[in-house]
């Protein structure tokens, strides 16, 4: 398919509010590209250098709060430049009317980027500042699209057109969905990109047993002592019940990956054990439900540099 061999390389551009981080998560979700979000406009070549051992690429571009028409029209050359190094990146440009994004903002109880600049600046306002700071860009898309009346499932086949994808967009549901069960520390932070986060925390502490606490949850008197606490299964239980519903019905809308992330304080023993353990009971509770499921497990504070893997 054109996806597979063809390269594309896409920067999404628009008023804030017309659907950019959608456009990009769907690009990242459903077509497998490598993306870059909120990136300014000093950044862009940086952002496509970095990822360029990349056959699809998407990044949508913020304006920084003291940008001007003046450098719009500078950058507007300046991606006409980039097209030259990089004849398969083009430039879709998303919009809908000022009505419909004063709504969307509303709805999120979020202020608009250019709102911060001025105290007493309206929303309104600063849509249509923005947009008067984008209208040089106009000059050099390639793609444009309205999103004021389209579902996040319509956008996704016309960003599957755009690609020459639109069998692919149809038959992804039959595509192996890659499904990573993660281990992790709160006190490191939790993973911004896990789609579903559950805390071990509830558990009994394995670190306040002097003879478990330099081992990990991959060693089995840890594990032992973290399954004999019966909150353990029936914790278990209930996750790999409630993802065998969740993950087919992913599956079928076209989702190709999704994160599931288990944390504890350290993210040594409880979410170790417990993700170790739900990766591989989800595993074969997903083999009921073909076609292809890809179940690996990482674990984040494992080793020394960070992250240990087993599949």
């Amino acid at each position: 398919m054109a996806i597979e061999n063809e390269p594309h390389y896409f920067l999404v551009l628009g008023p804030s509010g017309a659907g950019l981080t959608t456009a990009v998560n769907l690009f990242r979700d459903f077509f497998g590209f490598i993306t870059a979000s909120q990136v300014i406009p000093a950044d862009i070549k940086g952002a496509f250098d970095s990822l360029s051992a990349h056959r699809n690429i998407a990044v949508d571009m913020a304006l920084p709060f003291d940008w001007s028409t003046s450098d719009s029209e500078t950058l507007a050359d300046q991606i006409q430049q980039l097209k030259i190094q990089w004849p398969q990146l083009k430039l879709l440009y998303l919009d809908a009317p000022t009505d419909v994004l004063v709504t969307r903002f509303d709805m999120a109880d979020k202020k608009h980027r250019f709102q911060a600049t001025a105290l007493d600046t309206t929303l309104i306002s600063a849509i249509d500042f923005e947009r008067r700071l984008l209208e040089p860009l106009k000059a050099v898309q390639d793609y444009s699209m309205h999103t004021h009346d389209l579902l996040v499932e319509e956008l996704r086949h016309k960003l599957a057109k755009l690609i020459g994808a639109e069998a692919l967009a149809k038959s992804l549901q039959d595509a192996v969905m890659t499904v990573t069960v993660s281990s992790f520390g709160f006190k490191y932070g939790a993973p911004q990109d896990a789609e579903y986060v559950f805390d071990m925390r509830f558990l009994k502490n394995p670190f306040y047993i002097e003879d478990l606490r330099p081992l990990t949850g991959l060693d089995k008197p840890v594990a032992d002592y973290i399954f004999d606490q019966p909150e353990t299964r029936t914790f278990m239980d209930a996750v790999v019940q409630m993802m065998t519903v969740v993950l087919p019905g992913l599956k079928a809308q076209g989702k190709v990956r999704t994160h599931i992330a288990i944390g504890c304080t350290g993210g040594k023993h409880r979410s170790v054990c417990v993700a170790q353990a739900l990766a591989k009971t989800l595993g074969e509770a997903l083999k009921q439900n073909p076609p292809g499921y890809n179940v690996q497990v990482v674990h984040r504070q494992f080793s020394a540099d960070g992250v240990y893997m087993t599949v």
